[in-house]
Order: structure tokens, then C-alpha cells, then sequence
């Protein structure tokens, strides 16, 4: 993740890696809010302002991109379909528990219609939970470790600070969604032991998922899910509708408005959780309201409430989880006890008839599972935020006048490209990010991006000594230039800045703008740092470069 401290750096900054990591550091809740109170708009990792062509188009200086086809995704419908079709409970190989260190007397309990839960004790004891459905962005996948589980694809996110217990594996079955394997000790720290067991569950669940077409599932609400029931009861074009990243899977659902979009006087539409637990009837000091033939419990929260209510016996004997509970978050508590009341209707139908399911549903390991070609699949921001590239095929020339006569993305890349794979490895293939050429890897630990700013000074890019590390003016091969470096912090990335004055002078416009962006290794614990070791090979980068300016 990008680091905060780098300060404004002119009209243009380098650095284009945060749109992904302000989320990724929010989701991971290691503070990535702004202590210096500079908008997103002047924060030096935004994103740039002048943005490539679309894939097929001109790109920023007006030369004809590579077209190239994105993957597409599978049809939403059809991966709910055979997602709905599991029992998760079935995943779960009780056999395993004994194999990974969990004893055998691991029992398995639903949580809700596509949750299930493996335990060594009824409270306080290790767990194994796996969850249908679960949103997985693009972004999360960049920064977890990818694994192969008998040719299929998956992904390890090992645990952030506030969860240290938490090991997690996510088998893909869309560009958006996937099948979660949550491993969690009951000690709350985190071992490799705990990591194989979420991987080791993960990897029978997939031959259990591929060895045979799936049973009936036998538990209530089964042919239903959260987002499909908010369908039947919300206009259905109006809301964007989420399943849970919350471990609940299709067993959960958030909506939000559509821009400037209004249903019926909302200012939140309804966000909706399934789960087999206590009947809201036996809470004590409670508001009960009747809707339809039942009585719902009613809490407010602020402006917001919230409404629950046992929809039926879950099928289950345990004092905690006899029934089928229904939790709506609403705006108001006349929303949420008018919509309580559509989705019991709604229930009272057949489920909607099945799609066709999508077969298979896991990935194998070399077929995409996200909109990106080539080496775009190892750039981190989403197609949908800024466009990413190939470069075009071009000479660049030799000399700094000339190099920022022919200033373009393409050109930076065909400047750069021979240096950067002859110190920095092979594996670095070029994209195209609006104004900035970025060499990319698999392993998404360095981010190489190389700039070239005929108008503006390498001094217009000075660092900040009260933010930035180790800022100086020097000479690098004999090329004027200007450095800096961020601070290194756990669980974010570290970033190095050189600018050489392709002019001839710092102060004069034209530069060539290097930076590199070092993250932590993919799936670590956020409580791990960045390795600082690879920053001494920009130096030699720019000398290197430099070399070609004079």
C-alpha cells in the first residue's frame, strides 16, 4: 500500500498506485485516513487526471493502442444458480479435522442456508467456516497470495491485526465472488499450522465440488438467497445489490443507491442477513411489532433501524440456532417493517425457477479470473476506474531532447524497458497507466513506473524533508536530480522517488520521472513490512538512464 507521508508534487505526480490501496488499507484497518488533510484530488497517488483511450483507442498523447479483449466475466445468474445448489456443510470434511490438528471430535453445524461451521468445541474452540458466495474484488485478489490447489485456483489472505486468528482461503468462482475457507485458532495467534488447515479444508472442498454432482441441500431457505429476495422486493434496476464479505455469502446481502437515483423517499436501501440462531421472540426488553401473521423484533439506531424475525424452525435441536432468522437494516423503521413485510409474501411463494448453473464452477490455475489481459492482470486498479494498457511498439530515442520531444507512455516504456528487466529481473513487463509507463510482476511486491514530463522541472517535484525521508538534490551520472523516499511502516508499501533532469538543469522543464513501489509480500499479515533492500536498485536504474540523456 501506498504511503501516506509523500507530499504534493506539482501538476503531475508519478505515483498512480492508491486508488487500489486507500481500499485495501481501509478494508485491512490500518488507518489510511489523511493526517496532513489534503484532498483526495491533491494527494500525490491518485489517480491520474489524464487517462488513457479505451483498449482499442488513442491513448494520452494520441497514438493507437493495442486492441485488446478482456476476459468477460460468468453470467452472474448462472454462478448463484450452482452456488445455490451446494451444501456447504458437505464441504466440510470432518476427516480433515484430525489430519490438521483439530482433534476428532470436530462436530458441523449450518449457520444459515450457504454457511457452514466446523468446531473442536462448542465455544471457545478452533473453527473452520465455509461460506457460499462471498464477494472477492479484484483488488483483494492482488494482494493475496495466489495458491494452486490440485490445478485449481485459489488464494490465501493470511490475518490482519484486529483478526490474528484468521487465515483465510478464497477458491474463486467469478470475477467478484468465490467459496471462503476461514480458519480460526482459539488462542488468537496466528501459525503456519493454522494457514495449512485453511488451505488443506480448502483443497477437499474443491474434489468434494468437483468428484460428483451435489445432493439436495436439506436446509430451510436453501434455494433462496439474501440479494434474490431484496430482487423481489426493490425495483430491480435501482439498487446495486452486494452478497456479504462478511463470511455470510449469499447468505447476506448490502444494496446502496445508484447515483442520484430515488426509490420511494429511501436514503438507504435495505441490507439483508440470513442465519439460523435464537428466536427473536425469547429477547427480553425488546419492541415487538406485528407485520403480516408474526410478531418482529424492532431496534432503532439512530435514524436508522433495525427488524428480525423467525421466518420458520431451521430444522436444527440447539437452543441457538432452531430457527430461521431474518435481520433487515432499513433507513427508517417504517421502511424496514414495510419491506419485512414484502419479503415474508415473497416467502410464501415457490423459490424462483433455477437458471442454468454454471459448470464448473472453480478456476484452473492458468484461466483468468479478472477483465485484464497480459501483464494488466498483475496491475492492481479495476478497468472501470482508469483504463490499463499495453504500450505501443516505438523506438524511443536517444538523448534528452529528443526523448522529451517524443514524450508518450509508449515512449517512457521503450526507454526504460531493456534497464528495467536487466536490474530489476525478467518477470517486469510493461502497461500503460494514463501518462505513466509501469512495470508490473506476478509476485505484485514492485511496482517499477517511469514518467516523462517535457514541462514541468525535476525541482517541481522536490520532496518534503518534514514528510519524506532522505530528500536531496544530487547529480546521477552526470544528470541533475532530485530524490526522496517515503517511510517505511508495517503492512504498507515503501515507495522511492528519482527525477533526472532530461533538460540539463533541475530547474528548467523536462524531466524523467522513476519511481519504485515496494509492497509487502502478497497474503502476508498486515503486520509485515515492505522490503526496503530493493530500493537501491532505482539508483542503479538511474544511472543507467541517465547515461542515454546526455
Amino acid at each position: 500500500m501506498p504511503s501516506e507521508e509523500m507530499a504534493d508534487r506539482g501538476p503531475r505526480s508519478i505515483s498512480a498506485v492508491a486508488v487500489l490501496m486507500a481500499l485495501l488499507t481501509a478494508l485491512a484497518a490500518v488507518g489510511c485516513s489523511d493526517d496532513k488533510g489534503r484532498s483526495a484530488k491533491q494527494r500525490p497517488n491518485a489517480a491520474p487526471t489524464q487517462n488513457a483511450g479505451p483498449s482499442g483507442g488513442p491513448g494520452p498523447s494520441g497514438g493507437d493502442t493495442p486492441q485488446t479483449q478482456a476476459p468477460a466475466d460468468r453470467l452472474a445468474d448462472a454462478v448463484t444458480a450452482a452456488l445455490r445448489r451446494l451444501d456447504a456443510c458437505a464441504l466440510l470434511d470432518v476427516t480433515a479435522a484430525a489430519r490438521t490438528g483439530m482433534g476428532n471430535r470436530s462436530a458441523v453445524t449450518p449457520d444459515g442456508p450457504h454457511v457452514c461451521t466446523l468446531a473442536n468445541a462448542r465455544f471457545g474452540g478452533d473453527e473452520i467456516k465455509i461460506s457460499l458466495g462471498t464477494e472477492y474484488s479484484r483488488e483483494l485478489r492482488h494482494r493475496a497470495k495466489p495458491l494452486d490447489l490440485d490445478g485449481v485456483k485459489a488464494y490465501a489472505d493470511y490475518p490482519f491485526a484486529a483478526d490474528p486468528s484468521d487465515c483465510t482461503v478464497n477458491i474463486p468462482v467469478s470475477f467478484t465472488r468465490s467459496i471462503r475457507v476461514l480458519s480460526r485458532t482459539a488462542d488468537d495467534v496466528t501459525d503456519d499450522a493454522s494457514c495449512r488447515r485453511a488451505e488443506e479444508f480448502a483443497r477437499q472442498a474443491i474434489r468434494t465440488l468437483n468428484a460428483a454432482d451435489p445432493a439436495p441441500v436439506p436446509f430451510p431457505l436453501a434455494k433462496w438467497d439474501a440479494c434474490g429476495i431484496l430482487k423481489g422486493v426493490i425495483a430491480p434496476d435501482a439498487p446495486k445489490l452486494t452478497y456479504g464479505n462478511d463470511n455470510l455469502g449469499l447468505d447476506g446481502c448490502d444494496t446502496e443507491l445508484e447515483q442520484e437515483k430515488d426509490i420511494a423517499g429511501l436514503t438507504q436501501t435495505p441490507d439483508l442477513r440470513i442465519m439460523y440462531d435464537t428466536d427473536p421472540l425469547t429477547a427480553k426488553n425488546t419492541d415487538f411489532r406485528p407485520v403480516r401473521d408474526r410478531k418482529v423484533a424492532v431496534t432503532k439506531l439512530g435514524s436508522a433501524c433495525r427488524v428480525k424475525w423467525g421466518q420458520g424452525p431451521s430444522g436444527l435441536d440447539g437452543a441457538t440456532n432452531n430457527t430461521v432468522v431474518m435481520e433487515l437494516a432499513a433507513d427508517s423503521c417504517d421502511h424496514g417493517l414495510d419491506f419485512a413485510g414484502r419479503i415474508m409474501d415473497l416467502l410464501r411463494n415457490d423459490p424462483p425457477q433455477e437458471a442454468a448453473h454454471q459448470q464448473p464452477l472453480t478456476f484452473a490455475v492458468d484461466e483468468p479470473d479478472q477483465p485484464a489481459v497480459g501483464a494488466c492482470a498483475d496491475w492492481p486498479t479495476d478497468p472501470d476506474i482508469a483504463p490499463c494498457l499495453p504500450p505501443r511498439p516505438v523506438q524511443a530515442p536517444e538523448g534528452g531532447k529528443a526523448l522529451l520531444e517524443q514524450a508518450d507512455p509508449s515512449t517512457a516504456c521503450a526507454f526504460a524497458e531493456a534497464a528495467v528487466k536487466d536490474i530489476f529481473g525478467p518477470e517486469l513487463r510493461p502497461v500503460l497507466y494514463g501518462d505513466y509507463c509501469k512495470f508490473v510482476e506476478p509476485s505484485h511486491e514492485r511496482i517499477v513506473s517511469v514518467m516523462i514530463a517535457p514541462d514541468e522541472a525535476a525541482r517541481d517535484y522536490a520532496g518534503d524533508p518534514r514528510t519524506d525521508k532522505d530528500v536531496r538534490e544530487t547529480s546521477i551520472g552526470g544528470i541533475p536530480a532530485v530524490s526522496y523516499r517515503s517511510e517505511a511502516r508495517p503492512g504498507l508499501a515503501i515507495t522511492y522517488n528519482i527525477y533526472l533532469a532530461a533538460s540539463g538543469s533541475a530547474g528548467e522543464p523536462g524531466t524523467v520521472g522513476l519511481e519504485l513501489t515496494v509492497e509487502p509480500p502478497r497474503g502476508a499479515p498486515d503486520s509485515t513490512s515492505a522490503d526496503s533492500a530493493h530500493l537501491t536498485k532505482l539508483d542503479e536504474l538511474a544511472t543507467a538512464l541517465s547515461a542515454r540523456l546526455g
